[in-house]
């Protein structure tokens, strides 16, 4: 229905259309920032009369209006009465992830059969702690992977400290009559080993270690990964259980393309566990040697952009140009194994698209059929 207003008063009625809302720009009594908004003023007795008639018909029909005046009241009402804060606590948690809960089912809860409820960490939690422990058990098996973060900086040192045990406990708290009481009511760890214990627990299922982001001294996050990164890696933990976790942690920094000290460097080097040059080291090809085929290392090993690139290049330089089927029949079979066959679609179309924002390539034809040809 078009919008409109009408007065019914002395000395005569008005009416006014078309209004696109009730504020004073819609109105036309203060300057928006629309082209136009023309408002027409109607005080002819015919055409006033039929726009109030039109209203007096909607208002009195039940069926088209409803009578909320003692609903709005009772809201009122209800927010003005002094509410528990147990019930204040729980509507703002409600608003806050209400979205969430329509997404919990018996069918994305975590597999308690896996025995962790019977584990001692488990058993030591609070209700509070065992739904945060869900939630993260619940992202693991969903997106193979979980972001913690917190608004507070890490107390006293790096996480890798704790890790490795060069240090058990830190030399400070923020409030230490706080951790005292916690720790005597058994609510937190005394002895402290609890990230050594998330390693530990990662590195025993041959997945990468846990990421600290400690770098804003106001806050802290830690991703915990739930799928492998680099296939050598893993067969590296499997092949070789012995190995220190301080090996295993800058092992772990080589798979994601994080720097590692030149002391590491040697000492990897030494024991044969990484092959490559600065910056640009791998997991060893003895280590996958010692474990699968030379073939496996190869395939499962990705070859950086320019290798890929030069493929098609090549290719267009020969048969002039090339569809989108022809390029990843070219290069799909080429890519690593170790990348699923979603990330190998999106790797070549960022491959594409990289090369045509260098210049190197052009699209001659529709977005929905691509023809790619050599840039001239």
């Amino acid at each position: 229905m078009q919008q409109f207003l009408a007065v019914d008063g002395a000395p005569a009625s008005v009416a006014y259309m078309p209004l696109s809302g009730f504020t004073a720009v819609d109105l036309g009594y203060a300057q928006g920032n629309a082209v136009s908004n023309f408002v027409n003023r109607f005080d002819e007795a015919m055409h006033t009369q039929s726009y109030i008639q039109l209203f007096d018909t909607i208002w009195s029909d039940p069926s088209r209006v409803e009578d909320v005046t003692d609903a709005i009241c009772d809201h009122i009402a209800s927010v003005y009465q002094e509410n528990s804060p147990e019930r204040v606590y729980f509507i703002m948690l409600y608003n806050i992830f209400h979205a969430f809960l329509e997404d919990i089912d018996e069918d994305v809860l975590p597999n308690d059969r896996t025995g962790y409820q019977e584990s001692l960490v488990w058993q030591k939690l609070f209700n509070y702690q065992r739904d945060a422990a869900t939630g993260i058990i619940n992202k693991l098996e969903t997106f193979n992977g979980c972001i913690l973060a917190d608004s507070v900086g890490f107390v006293d040192g790096e996480p890798t400290d704790y890790a490795t045990g060069a240090r058990s406990t830190p030399r400070r708290y923020r409030n230490s009559w706080l951790v005292q009481a916690m720790a005597e009511l058994n609510m937190i760890d005394q002895m402290g080993y609890g990230i050594q214990r998330i390693y530990e627990a990662q590195r025993r299922r041959f997945f990468p270690l846990p990421d600290y982001d400690v770098k804003d001294p106001t806050a802290v996050s830690l991703t915990i990964h739930g799928r492998v990164v680099d296939p050598a890696y893993s067969r590296l933990l499997m092949q070789q259980a012995e190995l220190d976790l301080v090996d295993v942690v800058n092992l772990d920094r080589v798979q994601k393309k994080l720097p590692i000290t030149d002391d590491a460097i040697k000492h990897l080097r030494r024991r044969k566990l990484i092959e490559g040059r600065k910056p640009n080291f791998h997991v060893s090809a003895t280590v996958a040697a010692a474990t699968a085929t030379m073939a496996d290392y190869v395939r499962t090993r990705a070859q950086d952009d320019e290798f890929y690139a030069k493929l098609l290049t090549d290719y267009l330089a020969g048969a002039g140009r090339a569809t989108r089927r022809e390029v990843d029949q070219l290069l799909l079979d080429k890519l690593s194994d170790a990348l699923t066959p979603e990330q190998r679609t999106k790797k070549i179309a960022n491959l594409l698209t990289k090369l045509r924002r260098q210049g190197v390539i052009v699209n001659k034809g529709p977005r929905a059929a691509p023809q790619w040809m050599l840039a001239e």
